[in-house]
């Protein structure tokens, strides 16, 4: 249940915070209002792909969805990887978003940065992990240790 709820906050989340930057940055192109949302759904939800690296750590490689879907892989090996996970990521692309002139492509920079930085923080209220995890520099500096619940 609680995969299926972090599934539907992400998907809820990241395709409002497109529509909204849709409408307040590129409504005149209409034309750009469905890839947005694409780019929505990549950074806020398919971002969570990464989880197979820390499932494949913990499991080796075969797939049991029962273990992928209703376990928590960083309790099993102690270490979180989930390299697309990360607050660096986000600053990089509003940092695009905000020095790219062409308006289409300031809209899907700024929609990946959003609901990037939106999917980080769902899952840190979700799943009550402490923030410093959430940024790949802690992560690599404490050799991927995880201190999860």
């Amino acid at each position: 249940m609680e995969t299926l709820i972090d599934v539907a906050a992400h998907i809820i989340i990241s395709l409002a915070a497109a529509y909204l930057l849709w409408f307040t940055i590129g409504k005149q192109k209409k034309k750009t209002l469905v890839p947005a949302l694409i780019v929505a759904l990549i950074f806020g939800l398919f971002i969570d792909v990464d989880h197979l690296v820390d499932y494949f750590v913990a499991y080796g490689f075969h797939i049991s969805l029962s273990d992928f879907w209703l376990t928590n892989m960083f309790r099993i090996n102690q270490k979180m990887f989930v390299p697309f996970h990360a607050f660096e990521y986000t600053a990089i692309l509003a940092i695009v978003a905000y020095m790219v002139r062409n308006k289409t492509k300031k809209l899907y920079f700024a929609v990946a940065a959003v609901t990037m930085f939106l999917h980080l923080w769902t899952d840190i209220f979700l799943f009550s992990v402490p923030i410093q995890l959430y940024f790949i520099t802690y992560r690599i500096l404490t050799n991927f240790h995880a201190a999860v619940k």
